[in-house]
Parts: C-alpha cells; sequence; structure tokens
C-alpha cells in the first residue's frame, strides 16, 4: 500500500549540533585559530557577528594572544576550530605564484556527519582539486563538496583533499568556514511504500520502498517512521534509535543516495499485533539551506555594561534538600542537566521512559524566514568574571514600562532558587546590557512565570503607582505551586544583608490551593498534594490570567482561565486580603473562571510541545469568538532529546471549554555573521516567550551541560515570529 504524509517533522541536527536531527539550521562558523589562543582576526569575525564586548572583556572573554598574527610559511598548518569540526591546512608544495595544499577536516562533534559540504570565502584562484568537487564560486566565496565516496565522517574520524592555488602577495587561508549541508525534510514529489512479503504467529518480513520522484538526488536519507512494528531484524538500513512507537532510521551508506527516478529499498522482521500500521512518515536528507541576509539587525560595539559580579559568600542557612513524593513522575524538566534525566531512566524501573515524553509532532511549520533576530541579552557571565554563584543561562525577562529589563537566571546547586536582575533596555541599538546586581530569590522555583502589571492605589496626593512581578514560588522540589505578586522595591527593601529574598506571605499577596483552580465545584480534577509544577501567564491587557498545572503522578495537564480584574480588585482592594485560596474560596473562583480544561494523554504534546514545558503566553480575547490563543514553548536540542526547539499555539474555546487547532513551529533562530546569516552554535533550549504586539517574542538559550560551558560565556538572543506564521 502506498503511505501519504500527514505530516512535516523538522528533525533535530546530526550536523551541527550534538542531536539526531535538526531543520533548517544554517551553517555554523569556523574561526581561524590554533589549539591554544584564538588570533586577532578570529575576534574580529567573533565581533562581526554581534557578539559585543567592551575593551577590558575582549582579553578574558576570548583569552587573546598579544602576539602579531605571522605570515604563513610554506610548511605551516592553520587548523580551524568548532564545536563541529577542526580544519587544517597544510601546503605541501610551492612554486612561482602556486601551491598545493592538503585540507583536512576532523570530526570533533561526537556524531557522525553526513554529506559534507564546506564554504568560505577565499580570495585566491583553486585551480584543481581532488578528493573533493567545487559545487560554486560566487565572486571570493567557494563551496566546496565530498567526492561522494567520502561524504560522511565517523567520529574523530577525517576526510582530507588536496587543492592546487594560484596566489599573489601572501599566502592566506579561509578565516571562517561553514558547514552548509543539514538535515532537512525532503521537498518535492516522493513516495513511501510498505510491502508485506510474509507472516507467521505475530511476525511480519515486510518491505519498505522509497522512490525519489523529485527534480533533485535526495542525499543521506533519513526515514522517521511511527508504526506498531517492533522491528527485530532490518537489512539495508539500520535503525538508529525508537521512541515509544516512532523509529528513526538511516541508510546503509552503500545506498545512501537516490538518484532522481530512482528507488532504494530495506526489509525487515518485525513483531506485530494484527495488521501492520504505519501512520506517519517523513523522509530526511541532507542538504543546503540559503542563507538570508534580510532584516537583521545591525549592532552597536559599545554597548555593553561592563559590571563585574561580586563573589559573595551567602552566611545565611540555605536548605535546599528536596524531597519527592513517592509516586512522583520524573521528566526532562526536573532535572538541571539532561545527563541526569537519563542517569535517573537508566538507574529505576518506576521512572517514565524517554520515549513517553517525546513525541513527533502531528502538524508543524516551519519557514525560516519567519524567524528573527530580534535583541541581543548581554549578561555579565562571562570568562575571567566573578560568578561562581551562576550556573545557568538566563531563563526568563520582562520589560517593564520604563523600559528596564529584569532577569532571571537559576542558582548554582540551588534548584528551588533564582536570582533577578534588573538591566536596561536600549532602543536605539536594541540590545539589553543587565548589571551586576542581583538578589536570590529563596523557594521561587524555576522562575518559567514572570510578568508584570500595574496597580494604581490611592487618588490626588496620595496616588501611587506599583508594578509587581508574577513569580511562581512555594518549591519543596525544583517547582512552585503557588503563584506570588511581589513588586521589585519590596524585593530591593526587604532582602537581607546577602541580597537574599525569600518566599514569605508577608511579603506579598499569594495565590494558592492552585489544583482547585478549574471549574468543577468543591472538587479537585487531582489531589493538591500531587500538584507538581504550577505556571501562569497574563494576556497581553491584563485582563485574563492563565494558570497551567501539572500532577505529579500522571500526565494529566490543567489549564484555567481567570478574569484577572477580579482577582486584581480582590487582593488589592482590600488590605487584609494578602492571599486567595482557589480551594477555600472555591465558589468566588469559580465565578471568575472563564475557561478550565484538563488534558488527556492526547494533548501533551500541545501543552508540552517537544516534550517539555518553558514559557507560555496568553493572547486577548477575541471577543467575537469568545477564544484565546495560547502559545507555549518547549523542547530541547540535547543529544537524546531529539525534537527540537518548538512552539505550540492552542486555541482555548470559551463556549464549549475545550482546546482545538493545536499548531506547532518549529524554530530555528540565526544571528548576523560577516554580512551572512547563521544558526547559533552548540545545543539550545527556547525560555521566556512574550507576545509583542503582532509577533511573538522568545529567548533562546544553550542547554545547561556537565560537559560544555559555554553557556555561560555566550551572549543570549531574543528573537521574534509573526504570530500570521501559526494560521
Amino acid at each position: 500500500m502506498q503511505l501519504r504524509s500527514k505530516w512535516k517533522v523538522r528533525m533535530l541536527s546530526i550536523v551541527m549540533i550534538l542531536s539526531m536531527m535538526v531543520v533548517g539550521i544554517q551553517p555554523t562558523s569556523v574561526y581561524a585559530e590554533n589549539a591554544e589562543t584564538v588570533s586577532s582576526s578570529a575576534v574580529e569575525a567573533e565581533e562581526d557577528s554581534g557578539f559585543d564586548e567592551d575593551e577590558n572583556a575582549d582579553e578574558d572573554y576570548y583569552d587573546d594572544s598579544d602576539e602579531d598574527e605571522d605570515e604563513i610559511e610554506d610548511d605551516e598548518t592553520i587548523t580551524s576550530i568548532d564545536d563541529m569540526i577542526d580544519v587544517s591546512f597544510n601546503v605541501t608544495s610551492q612554486w612561482t605564484n602556486h601551491y598545493n595544499a592538503d585540507v583536512e577536516i576532523t570530526n570533533i562533534s561526537g556524531e557522525a556527519i553526513d554529506d559534507w559540504e564546506l564554504e568560505f570565502d577565499f580570495k585566491d584562484k583553486i585551480e584543481n582539486i581532488w578528493n573533493a568537487t567545487i559545487t560554486s564560486k560566487e565572486e571570493d566565496t567557494y563551496v566546496i563538496r565530498n567526492a561522494d565516496w567520502n561524504q560522511d565522517i565517523p567520529v574523530d574520524g577525517k576526510v582530507s583533499f588536496g587543492m592546487t592555488v594560484e596566489y599573489s602577495g601572501e599566502i592566506e587561508f579561509p578565516k571562517e568556514i561553514l558547514l552548509t549541508k543539514e538535515c532537512l525534510i525532503v521537498e518535492g514529489d516522493y513516495r513511501v511504500e510498505y510491502k508485506e512479503n510474509s507472516r507467521w504467529d505475530n511476525h511480519v518480513c515486510g518491505q519498505i520502498v522509497i522512490s525519489n520522484n523529485t527534480d533533485h538526488r535526495i542525499e543521506d536519507w533519513k526515514l522517521d517512521l511511527n508504526s506498531n512494528l517492533d522491528i527485530e531484524n532490518i537489512w539495508n538500513a539500520k535503525v538508529v534509535s525508537k521512541y515509544g512507537n516512532i523509529y528513526r532510521l538511516d541508510n546503509a551508506q552503500y545506498n545512501q543516495n537516490i538518484e532522481v527516478g530512482q528507488s532504494v529499498e530495506f526489509g525487515f522482521i518485525a513483531k506485530v499485533d494484527g495488521q501492520v500500521i504505519i501512520d506517519d512518515y517523513v523522509l530526511n536528507e541532507m542538504s543546503a539551506t540559503e542563507l538570508n541576509d534580510e532584516d537583521v539587525f545591525e549592532e552597536d560595539d559599545d554597548s555593553i555594561v561592563d559590571d563585574n559580579f561580586d563573589d559573595e559568600v551567602e552566611s545565611e542557612e540555605d536548605d535546599d534538600d528536596i524531597t519527592y513524593p513517592e509516586d512522583f513522575v520524573f521528566e526532562p524538566d526536573d532535572f538541571e542537566f539532561y545527563e541526569d534525566y537519563l542517569d535517573h531512566i537508566q538507574r529505576s524501573t518506576k521512572l517514565k521512559t524517554a520515549a513517553q515524553f517525546f513525541s513527533i509532532p502531528k502538524t508543524p511549520k516551519y519557514d525560516v524566514k519567519n524567524v528573527k533576530y530580534r535583541h541581543r541579552l548581554m549578561y555579565v557571565n562571562k570568562k575571567g568574571e566573578k560568578c561562581k554563584d551562576i550556573t545557568k543561562s538566563i531563563q526568563n525577562y520582562c520589560i517593564g514600562k520604563d523600559s528596564s529589563l529584569y532577569t532571571i537566571q537559576g542558582r548554582k546547586g540551588k534548584k528551588k532558587h533564582i536570582v533577578l536582575r534588573k538591566g536596561k533596555y536600549d532602543k536605539n541599538t536594541k540590545t539589553i546590557n543587565v548589571s551586576k546586581s542581583y538578589y536570590t530569590l529563596k523557594n521561587f522555583a524555576h522562575g518559567q512565570t514572570f510578568e508584570q502589571f500595574t496597580i494604581v492605589k490611592g487618588s490626588g496626593k496620595n496616588k501611587k503607582e506599583i508594578s509587581p512581578f508574577i513569580l511562581e514560588g512555594n518549591a519543596t522540589t525544583m517547582w512552585g505551586t503557588q503563584l506570588m505578586f511581589v513588586d521589585y522595591d519590596t524585593i530591593k527593601n526587604n532582602a537581607s544583608s546577602k541580597k537574599n529574598f525569600s518566599f514569605k506571605k508577608k511579603y506579598g499577596k499569594r495565590l494558592m490551593g492552585l489544583a482547585y483552580a478549574n471549574k468543577e465545584k468543591k472538587a479537585t480534577r487531582f489531589s493538591k498534594n500531587s500538584l507538581k509544577r504550577v505556571h501562569a501567564a497574563l494576556s497581553s491587557d491584563k485582563n485574563h490570567l492563565v494558570i497551567w498545572c501539572q500532577d505529579a503522578k500522571n500526565e494529566k495537564i490543567q489549564l484555567s482561565v481567570y478574569n484577572f480584574t477580579e482577582i486584581k480588585k480582590y487582593l488589592y482592594g482590600n488590605k487584609k486580603h494578602k492571599s486567595f485560596s482557589f480551594e477555600k474560596n472555591h465558589a468566588k473562583a469559580n465565578e471568575w473562571c472563564e475557561f478550565s480544561y484538563v488534558g488527556n494523554a492526547g494533548d501533551i504534546g500541545a501543552l508540552k510541545p517537544g516534550g517539555s514545558f518553558q514559557s507560555m503566553d496568553l493572547s486577548n480575547m477575541t471577543k467575537e469568538e469568545d477564544k484565546w490563543y495560547l502559545y507555549i514553548c518547549g523542547g530541547n536540542e540535547a543529544k537524546e532529546a531529539k525534537e527540537g526547539l518548538q512552539i505550540a499555539r492552542v486555541t482555548l474555546n470559551k463556549k464549549d471549554k475545550k482546546i482545538s487547532n493545536s499548531k506547532r513551529y518549529i524554530v530555528n533562530p540565526q544571528v548576523k555573521v560577516n554580512g551572512k546569516e547563521k544558526a547559533l552554535g552548540g545545543c539550545r533550549e527556547i525560555e521566556g516567550c512574550h507576545i509583542n504586539k503582532s509577533k511573538l517574542d522568545f529567548l533562546i538559550t544553550k542547554v545547561p551541560s556537565k560537559k560544555d560551558k559555554s553557556f555561560l560565556k555566550n551572549p543570549q538572543y531574543i528573537y521574534t515570529i509573526k504570530k500570521s506564521a501559526f494560521k
């Protein structure tokens, strides 16, 4: 039977980041440097990429050499170092205005690199090349492709090619090298067919045929298959991984390319209950992506604030012990490092496996032109500064009415605590500069809720305006189970001498009993004692508050929307009201509740896109249609996660109290380097989404890793996507 693809999925890259597949990532830059120091030219390339640094910070951050760049001698080798590859150029012979050179590419990514292709600017003329081909040359830009037989580079493996070059003046090698090919969904007409050869007992011998009906060769094909098969043996292909019912299959190298009009096939023996069902599939290929120079903001090199971080040691007792309920279900989000989650699922049979948390979305959308770099977010965690207390990237941000910007980060070894910083948003340079001033918010959980609203109290001369934050807190694990409204001045004025501020009822207004935040009278969808985590977001007009709750013992997710105007009246209209309990005051809460829904297993992909929840924001209610759009960011690019960065838009229907029309968007953020857009290197997470009129802004950060601490050094970026992209 012929199988029609019902959906398309952008996979994590096995080339550009430490992941299996990726969608649409632009080339990663490789800066010319040696194994111990970074040359001045490499620093210039980094500065051109939009990483603004002040003059005093450059030396520490880049570990620059004071020596001038030497002229290249005939036998000198220059090595470019990056997360993925080392590239070395070695002159083997030289004559009048000519030389021969060997170019060696070493795979240092930790994963195989498929179908390699390089792009670099080179002022000299390549007259001859062997063990590779010149795909294109436009002005001074060369694209060099493999010779088919050497198209894949195994882990720690090397490939090389040679070239004869005509030059004038001094010999100069490329300063920046780009890997151009990524694992992308095959565009165009292709066919995937299943054939059943034989069957016995509960086994089947089958065959999959992939036909290339496109107008181009499909290179290094990979197939993702969602089926009820339990494959025991396979030939002419190999199983890369299996998550739930989803297989990731790779070619057998000798059949890795499918010419136009040709087919490849592979066979298997599998267990199956009943008839073979193949619900969905997606065919991927290694393909070059086009660079896009449009709509990228230029940078101001003088915009960074150079503040040193105070390396203070807390003298107060700081108990961060975490105890989990007996039936607590662990997920990737429950761990600071993804490696810790993998260790847990290997040690305990009670924990859910990765397969239960990573499901391929049914209807993803992708168009790299819709995702644009918006702002650069700079903070003081740079090499050489005192940053022992801070180990996590920025988790969330909030821009106040006076253009002040507040950020939230994690604390080293303190899963229940977060760090609040205040900075300034420069509209002219589109840069956010975060100062050294910070406060440790104890028991304020993970920081995924970070909103701000304004309250005007009194009148005339007694008129006072305050702008409280909405933060999650009351953390017994790394997650909060209550919400607190507290303003920055209250935090500043009540913090200890060590700038610690605790989650205490006397300091702010609280929302409690959130397991009962639903429309059912005097009942809860799940026990308050099993409430695992709570997150919240305000609509753009501040009229509605959405509350997201998850049970600790199962995958239930509860979504509720409340009239926030009424909540504010209750908490701020009476000085005696310090908190509001949805359990004890359920009748009143029920009057304010305008939407309530509990997600079942089929909704998890929409309510936790990519297997995780990182942030959310709520649109204004559309009065004509009585609905809201809820945007949820999730997923990460950890090596084992496979799902990528995703934004889901979920429609909340007020009339029938249901969610519908879930749409996914797979995100591929880019920055500008030497006039070209490129993807951020490394493994990333998507955080802190906020609706900004007709657009959705979100923060990209590198995934924390025990092995890779580079997420501490790099600037972070705020990106934007038009909300119309989800239509």
